[in-house]
């Protein structure tokens, strides 16, 4: 019997028709348990053969439920085109709707039957009335959860319907364009709102790559989906970099990704604008609870240096500090992260020789921040941090150096832009110059050269017209008649003259250093002769131009011997101290053009608004004039020191802090007193004259 059963097993393993039925190496063999204990071999067949029946009656099971889901499908939209009615159809894209892997939700199985029949039936949901159904489809819930996060068993359907899912993204926008939008903006939604966008990426990728004519839609979901300024910080820069990675592989939007980013950084910016000087401990670097007082004698030395920052205290008590902070913190965060992004890109990481297409890649990458510079930068007045993404971009390279202050020179230059336009080229030119650490002192040089040029020749063609400005005016009853002209239509000198003050405070010792003459496009010696002949110009730039400005660079001046401005300063003091106002200069009337004047106080210091504008008399050299006509130069300057810490510390390699001279000069102070001196003695003879001339009357009336 054994050997019968030897031989049927010889030959169906022979025969290859049958499996072979091995015996489990681990069960006891006939001999160690006995002949009688043995199992027919028509029971192991049939215990063998139960785990395959199994899977076919799940199989069975499985393709039942596909052809009854198929039908049910079949059916709704067959009711649809030959009824008109639309309930089945709106009853299975309701069933859709609800979230996968929930109590009412379908199955895995019942929805990948229902995908896979509407993607081979795309061209049968052309009726507005299966849009339903469709947008159900594309903006199906649960088809974001990580596969990691469901049971073992579920992990591999969930997969497949993940796969034919996209295969239902690529026939629909191939088969339905008007479809485009609503897939993609599915996808980028993703992109703020999932931590692992890696799948996200993938699927965009081969749908750009399937239909590339969807860029343009991309761009539009990416502008659209792009969160709220209020939104958390992590959802703002999970979606920033996400972005970021999609130019990786769609090149072509590297321009309006970037512009997006930083159109809504500066909207961020410009939230927090007059808002930041509120911000303590982590925010702001250094603080000092002093209020502007406008008597007190306070400098551009003191304003600059870092240890000594003024906060405002006329902030709106309507914000509320702690979302305030949050905000600032965020806007810090986002920056960090661009001003790192920017750096990797721009930065020249090989150590001998760059080939020409990395460099070009790094230029056509810099032209096209730059255009957004002029595009969101120079239009909008006083934004806090969000210049310094340019600050730091500029100084990867010195061929961006060069392009940044051509730049900005040709605009400042340019007659043909409006004057608020020029005035804001003229202070990034300025505090650039002073504050970025990288630039040579050859484009040092060459800037105060186009600059010296410019000023040479407005006084030449100009300085006429200011001789011919009336002096006084006439007061008719209680009106007062004010000038026809004033000074405001030479805003932009006072600007490009306030521009070259203020790199003179910073560059002074570059400037009239005469090692540099070698290679200086102008001769150092003609500086002094220059600077004294516009502080002594009919202009008067040393009124007009910002004070803390004026006074520095007063004391720079004089200790490099290159001018000496005290004389006038004095002499402007004194005009002011005999008017009836305090000098409290106020923005000019909105008849006198665009500019970006406003109220003369710490540089450091910011205030929301400028106080209104008045006419009152004011006697001044025997002149009725304006309160509008004692106005200054804003004294901002966009690279002064920012106050968010993270990025603060990034910029801080390439960036020149204020330092104060070791020094006790305090010639100000002491023309002051002498000046002061001065004015008791005519002060005391004028009142000895009154005194002579009573006594004079008393004796002609006795």
């Amino acid at each position: 019997m054994v050997g019968a059963v030897g031989l049927l097993r010889k030959r169906k393993r022979s025969s290859g028709t049958l499996e072979t039925d091995y015996a489990d190496p681990l069960t006891p063999s006939s001999s160690d348990s006995g002949g009688d204990d043995e199992q027919p071999p028509a029971q192991k067949r049939t215990a063998a053969a139960r785990p395959r029946k199994r899977q076919a009656v799940k199989r069975t099971t499985e393709d039942v439920a596909k052809r009854m889901q198929d039908t049910v499908v079949r059916n709704a939209m067959v009711e649809l085109s030959k009824k008109g009615n639309s309930t089945p159809l709106s009853n299975l894209a309701s069933q859709i709707s609800v979230p996968l892997f929930t109590p009412n939700s379908m199955s895995l199985a019942q929805l990948h039957s229902v995908i896979s029949y509407i993607t081979e039936n795309l061209d049968s949901l052309s009726a507005k009335s299966c849009d339903s159904l469709v947008r159900a489809l594309v903006n199906l819930k649960g088809i974001d959860i990580d596969p990691l996060e469901l049971p073992q068993e579920q992990r591999a359907p969930f997969s497949a319907l993940v796969a034919l899912h996209a295969h239902f993204y690529g026939a629909l926008i191939s088969s339905k364009p008007k479809w485009i939008a609503e897939v993609l903006n599915r996808i980028v939604r993703e992109f703020a709102e999932s931590d692992d966008t890696s799948r996200w990426h993938t699927l965009l990728r081969y749908l750009v790559a399937l239909a590339p004519t969807c860029v343009t839609a991309l761009q539009i979901a990416i502008v659209k989906m792009y969160p709220f300024k209020y939104d958390e910080t992590e959802f703002l820069l999970r979606y920033i970099e996400n972005i970021l990675k999609v130019v990786e592989y769609v090149p072509e939007l590297q321009a309006a990704v970037w512009a997006v980013i930083i159109e809504r950084s500066v909207e961020l910016d410009v939230n927090l604008e007059n808002k930041l000087d509120e911000i303590e401990d982590s925010i702001v670097a250094k603080e000092d609870d002093v209020p502007y007082d406008s008597s007190q004698k306070v400098t551009i030395e003191d304003n600059l240096a870092e240890d000594e920052v003024v906060l405002s205290t006329q902030l709106n008590s309507a914000y509320d500090p702690a979302s305030v902070s949050l905000m600032a913190q965020k806007l810090d965060k986002i920056l960090a992260f661009l001003l790192e992004t920017i750096s990797a890109k721009l930065s020249d990481s090989s150590t001998t020789s760059e080939s020409a297409d990395s460099f070009d890649e790094r230029l056509t990458f810099y032209s096209t921040i730059l255009s957004h510079f002029i595009t969101y930068l120079l239009p909008t007045h006083r934004t806090h941090a969000i210049q310094y993404l340019f600050f730091h971009a500029s100084q990867c390279d010195p061929t961006f150096s060069d392009a940044y202050l051509a730049l900005l020179i040709e605009i400042a230059t340019a007659s043909s832009e409006p004057v608020a336009r020029r005035q804001m080229a003229m202070q990034y030119l300025a505090s650039y110059v002073a504050r970025a650490r990288a630039i040579t002192p050859m484009q040092i040089h060459g800037v105060i050269a186009i600059l010296s040029r410019w000023i040479t020749t407005y006084i030449n063609e100009r300085e006429h017209e200011a001789a011919c400005i009336p002096l006084a005016s006439t007061v008719s009853g209680s009106d007062t008649v004010t000038r026809g002209d004033d000074f405001t239509r030479f805003t932009m000198f006072y600007s490009v003259v306030q521009g070259f003050f203020y790199i003179f405070c910073f560059r002074h010792a570059e400037l009239m250093n005469s090692n540099y003459t070698a290679s200086s496009p102008y001769n150092y010696s003609d500086l002094p002769a220059l600077l004294q002949r516009i502080i002594n110009t009919r202009f008067n730039p040393l009124k007009w131009c910002n004070q803390d400005v004026v006074a520095t660079f007063a004391k720079a001046a004089q200790r490099e011997g290159a001018a000496y401005c005290y004389s006038i300063i004095q002499s402007n003091k004194y005009s002011l101290q005999k008017s009836s106002v305090p000098p409290s200069p106020v923005s000019p009337s909105s008849d006198s053009g665009p500019t970006i004047l406003q109220p003369s106080m710490p540089v450091i210091q910011r205030t929301m608004s400028a106080p209104p504008v008045s006419t009152v008399k004011i006697a001044i050299d025997g002149s009725v004039l304006r309160k509008e006509d004692l106005r200054e130069l804003d004294g901002y300057f966009p690279f002064d020191p920012v106050l968010l810490k993270t990025t603060q510390d990034i910029v801080a390699g390439n960036y020149i802090t204020w330092e104060e001279e070791d020094d006790d000069d305090d010639d100000i102070d002491e023309y002051d007193d002498e000046y002061d001196d001065e004015e008791d003695i005519e002060e005391e003879e004028e009142e000895e004259e009154e005194e002579e001339e009573e006594e004079d009357g008393n004796e002609r009336e006795l």
